[in-house]
């Protein structure tokens, strides 16, 4: 017998050989219950005569197969297998499709442009679009329609003047989103439409009022998730396989854009919890990069693999001490920690998670968030880490407002 090594006849009744490795194993009687088939009689009566097509079941059509466990499991490994690979072979199939169906798209473009330009004296050029070649930021219109936040200093602890400033908005053209004083500071802050503004605005405050500073301050940044590594790839390696792999990205970085427009760092590379033997990036990348990567089908080129897919995430800040959103308990770096009282992230008690009680079951019937119940919410019956939780949801979108490249500018 294979799970128990004693010596077992094919012609005993209590026999029964694996339809797939041809392996004996006791079908009842066995020292390790696990493998036995069933009770004796049930076995006796109806399933071993079954196996062998006696009795009965001589004259029937078709007959009981049994597999063991073993043989089982690596039939499924070799199903799913397949699965992927079909998957797999259909994913390159359409990316093909799309990858040949813009190319088109590009050359009828290119054909209507020469046939409906007018006619152009000799001095002049055409310029035509690459029909082969992608790069989509090589004009700088997008990238300057981008919102810019801009702090401008107090001078000798005055504000600026408000209406000074409000007559080089109006008068430049400026477009304005809001506008406030920085709190307990001379400082004034004005949110503008566009990059192209906030520069407009940087040299007309420099010119005419040069002793107040006038900063730029550095806008959001998408932070993206690449999934389906099949290794535990280095993050300065896995940058340069993107950054060189990627003809659009390539191109950008190789232009005269800012080097903010240029951020791409891989933030950490980890397994995934599902399948350890496949690896997800965190990669922090500027807004001007994230639109490259739309125009890809939210896909990136890594290694030989199959084209990576990319997902947006984000990623909020709770604080294990209070629960609360927006900060954590202890910033080392910054040598600060949470001042508020310790809440309970499972039950909403007045402790410490590690020390809540419901520990051991942690059951839905006794979790409580007490984010959802200073917010008011009608349900509240689930522990504050559940990614589900609605106050995680409003500060996930306020996050996604925040950042320029999901406000609608892509």
């Amino acid at each position: 017998c294979t799970a128990c090594n004693y010596v077992v006849d094919i012609d005993s009744t209590q026999a029964i050989k694996c339809w797939e490795c041809k392996n004996l194993f006791h079908a009842i009687g066995c020292s390790q219950d696990s493998y036995c088939v069933s009770a004796n009689s049930a076995f006796t009566g109806h399933l071993s005569p079954a196996v062998k097509n006696a009795k009965p079941f001589s004259s029937r059509f078709g007959r009981f197969i049994w597999v063991c466990d073993f043989c089982m499991t690596e039939m499924e490994k070799k199903r799913v297998a397949t699965v992927d690979d079909r998957v797999s072979i259909l994913d390159k199939k359409i990316d093909n499709f799309n990858m040949s169906f813009r190319n088109e798209l590009k050359e009828m473009k290119n054909m209507l442009v020469t046939l409906t330009a007018p006619a152009l004296q000799p001095s002049e050029k055409v310029e035509t679009v690459s029909a082969t070649k992608e790069n989509v930021w090589n004009d700088k219109h997008r990238v300057e329609k981008l919102k810019q936040k801009v702090v401008i200093k107090g001078l000798k602890g005055k504000v600026i003047d408000a209406e000074l400033l409000e007559k080089t908005c109006v008068d430049n053209g400026l477009s304005v989103m809001s506008s406030y004083q920085v709190k307990n500071t001379e400082d004034f802050a004005i949110v503008l439409k566009s990059q192209k503004d906030a520069k407009i605005l940087e040299e007309k405050l420099n010119a005419n009022l040069p002793g107040h500073k006038v900063d730029r301050v550095a806008t959001r940044t998408p932070t993206i998730n690449v999934t389906g590594l099949w290794r535990n790839y280095d993050r300065a390696e896995l940058a340069t396989m993107i950054k060189q792999q990627n003809q659009s990205i390539r191109d950008l970085l190789e232009s005269d854009m800012s080097e903010e427009n240029k951020k791409l760092d891989v933030v950490a590379v980890k397994p995934l919890k599902s399948n350890p033997e496949v690896f997800m990036a965190t990669i922090r990348v500027s807004n001007v990069i994230r639109s490259v990567i739309a125009k890809q089908q939210d896909r990136l080129c890594i290694g030989t693999q199959t084209i990576c897919r990319v997902y947006d995430n984000f990623y909020v800040n709770r604080c294990f001490k209070c629960q609360q959103f927006g900060h954590i308990a202890e910033n080392k770096v910054q040598g600060v920690k949470c001042s508020n009282d310790a809440v309970c992230g499972h039950c909403a008690g007045q402790h410490e998670t590690r020390d809540c009680e419901h520990k051991p079951t942690y059951l839905p019937s006794n979790a409580s968030c007490i984010n959802c119940k200073n917010a008011n919410h009608s349900t509240y019956n689930h522990p504050a880490y559940w990614h589900g939780c609605p106050v995680l949801g409003e500060c996930q979108k306020k996050l996604r407002s925040s950042i320029p490249f999901y406000q609608g500018s892509h």
